[in-house]
């Protein structure tokens, strides 16, 4: 599971939480609608937000 937030310090704290709870998704802090190259190519999207558009990358 991947999960990308807007800001750093949300990220880390959410990253934290979630180890405490047993889970390890890799969370990184960058603009969503830039998408994740490093990461692509996706099978699901899941939005938490409202966006224009969901980037092809």
């Amino acid at each position: 599971m991947y999960s990308l937030g807007v800001d750093p310090t949300l990220v880390s704290a959410t990253r934290a939480a979630l180890a405490r709870a047993g889970y390890a998704p890799t969370r990184t802090a960058g603009d969503g609608m830039r998408g994740w190259l490093e990461r692509a190519p996706f099978d699901r999207l899941i939005a938490t937000c409202g966006v224009r558009r969901i980037p092809d990358s």
